[in-house]
């Protein structure tokens, strides 16, 4: 606890600037190094401009920059995108070309609001200068609810955003054009999270920008697109339509005032949701997709990237069943297969409702630690009341001499930067009771200087297996539970160099690969699906923890090299491998 005399920390902030040909950079960059706030870094992504003026200012401030970079990108959310991968202050701001900082003390008087993390996003106003008018107008939202957000967004180059939320959520969706800033900070406030309004005065914009110049049908085209998503309910046109005639006839109601102004805005709020819900079915009616996975996935997330890939596509609803349903209980009538087009089970199928399924196109992701055909004839039998989808190819190459057409594919997550951690560190996560700290005490290098981190966070009921007194003072063993935010558990694996993968077969193996894509050196079990992405000693390590030995670590530095590149040519193809899921579902060869 600080007393009244200690003076806290200023928080650190990185300021983002993209630029492409912006004739009002000068300005932009005039405005950063002029503030009287010294505790920033200012990232500058440039999209290879071509402009002779852009090419001027550019060379006359990049010297000011901690990172500078000019080169082709894929649009601003791209270019974004670059610069939150290079920032590292507590707090970000995207002050893009053409904008600026209201005065030179801004940074000063915001620094004083940002000490803290019981907020995701501090704001304040903005003046917005319109070039062919020269009317001004501030805009400063001091009241947000789920409502506002529907259609409305906080001043995105007056708003700090705490750097972790963008490892929480994601960083900017590029496949939007013009409101991904927006669907972020909407869909941060409608996870829950706290937006902290500051009554200053932040920023100036001018009102050339895409979001501004864009034509309002595009524009709501991309609000529909995150509608479906996250507020479902927005399509309900039976629910939207009568909103829209109580609030007419309330605005009838009162002639003028406050209310008449309150009823008038929700009036015109639900006129345009039916207007550009109804435009967004006709422009992109998808066929319905049920996604049907297990309740544990829902709490681990693990198959949210799969939903949102096939939410690409399809018009995805997502199910989720917990032990009684998939074992005993399992309700087929209730899922209504008749209502979609395509039905995806995640994992783990109905045991004993299996052979009530009818469905011409049934789709199954199995995975090589879950539920699987004991005998030749069940795979046959199950692979005509489904086509398989693989991410082992152990299981592919079963299928494949059995005759079963299936599809194999590598799952990878995108590369972050090389983050090899401190070799001499360990980060062991315990899920099962048959690899515990003692089999892992026994594969680490006897005559080593580890420190190993232990995370209990066990599948369901599996037991917590400690450590003896011997490996616990040997190990300098520290621990960890279940984290509510997956960031905090990614920021003990950085600096961790070695990441010893919790389980003795995986489905996908997510976490390992997670960890692998950060550049770590991952020990094994030798077994699907590890071993089939681990090439022991060059990129990992593959050991068996059944009969365990201590591996040599002697090349560490060299395999976490490995690792990385390997996780980087792997993310390439999975790219690739997205569309071939979505080929193999549709039917297009």
């Amino acid at each position: 606890m600080m007393n009244k005399d200690q003076i806290m920390p200023s928080p650190k902030i990185s300021i983002i600037t993209i630029n492409y040909n912006e004739p009002l950079l000068e300005r932009t960059c005039a405005s950063v190094v002029g503030q009287t706030f010294k505790d920033y870094e200012w990232i500058v992504i440039d999209g290879h401009s071509t402009n002779p003026d852009t090419l001027s200012t550019l060379d006359k401030y990049k010297n000011h920059a901690a990172y500078f970079v000019s080169e082709p990108d894929g649009g601003r959310y791209d270019a974004m995108n670059k610069g939150i991968a290079r920032a590292t202050g507590d707090w970000l701001i995207f002050l893009n070309a053409g904008d600026c900082f209201y005065d030179a003390d801004v940074l000063q008087k915001m620094a004083e609001h940002l000490n803290t993390d019981e907020h995701a996003v501090v704001y304040g106003g903005i003046l917005a200068e319109h070039k062919k008018k020269p009317k001004k107008t501030f805009v400063d939202p001091k009241t947000l609810d789920d409502l506002y957000f529907i259609n409305k967004s906080i001043p995105h180059p007056a708003s700090f955003i705490r750097r972790d939320m963008f490892e929480k959520y994601g960083k900017y969706r590029d496949e939007f054009k013009i409101v991904s800033d927006w669907a972020k900070f909407a869909q941060m406030f409608w996870a829950g999270e706290r937006f902290k309004h500051v009554g200053e005065p932040v920023a100036k914009y001018n009102t050339d920008g895409i979001s501004v110049t864009a034509s309002r049908d595009d524009l709501y085209m991309e609000h529909a697109a995150v509608w479906k998503e996250s507020q479902p309910w927005v399509f309900d046109s039976k629910t939207l339509n009568s909103r829209k005639r109580f609030y007419r006839f309330l605005r009838g109601l009162f002639f003028f005032g406050k209310l008449h102004r309150h009823f008038r805005e929700k009036y015109y709020l639900y006129k345009y949701l039916v207007k550009y819900t109804k435009m967004y079915r006709e422009r992109f009616a998808k066929d319905k997709l049920l996604f049907v996975g297990y309740a544990f996935h829902k709490q681990t997330k693990s198959c949210d990237f799969m939903v949102d890939i096939l939410r690409r596509d399809f018009d995805v609803e997502v199910m989720y069943c917990d032990d009684a349903m998939m074992t005993r209980a399992f309700d087929v009538a209730s899922l209504g297969l008749e209502k979609y087009k395509y039905v995806v089970f995640w994992q783990n199928l109905p045991k004993k409702s299996l052979w009530k399924l009818h469905h011409k196109r049934m789709y199954w992701f199995p995975m090589r630690d879950g539920l699987i055909p004991r005998n030749d004839r069940r795979w046959r039998r199950w692979a005509k009341k489904f086509k398989i989808i693989n991410f082992c190819k152990d299981l592919y190459d079963k299928q494949s001499a059995l005759g079963i057409r299936s599809l194999y594919v590598r799952y990878f997550p995108d590369p972050r930067e090389f983050i090899p951690g401190d070799p001499n560190k360990v980060f062991f996560w315990q899920r099962l009771a048959n690899i515990d700290i003692g089999n892992v005490a026994k594969v680490l290098p006897p005559d080593g200087n580890l420190s190993v981190h232990l995370h209990k966070a066990l599948d369901p009921n599996q037991p917590f297996v400690p450590p003896d007194a011997d490996a616990e003072k040997k190990f300098s063993i520290t621990y960890s539970e279940w984290f509510p935010n997956k960031s905090d558990m990614t920021d003990l694996i950085k600096r961790a160099g070695i990441y010893v993968a919790p389980r003795w077969m995986e489905g996908i193996g997510m976490s390992f690969l997670e960890a692998m894509a950060m550049g770590k050196a991952i020990i094994a079990q030798d077994a699907p699906t590890m071993n089939e992405y681990i090439e022991n000693g060059i990129n990992g390590y593959l050991v068996d923890f059944g009969n365990p030995e201590p591996v040599d670590l002697s090349d560490i530095e060299w395999v976490q090299k490995n690792a990385h590149e390997s996780a980087q040519i792997g993310y390439k193809r999975w790219l690739n491998d997205q569309k071939k899921i979505i080929k193999f579902i549709k039917g297009i060869k």
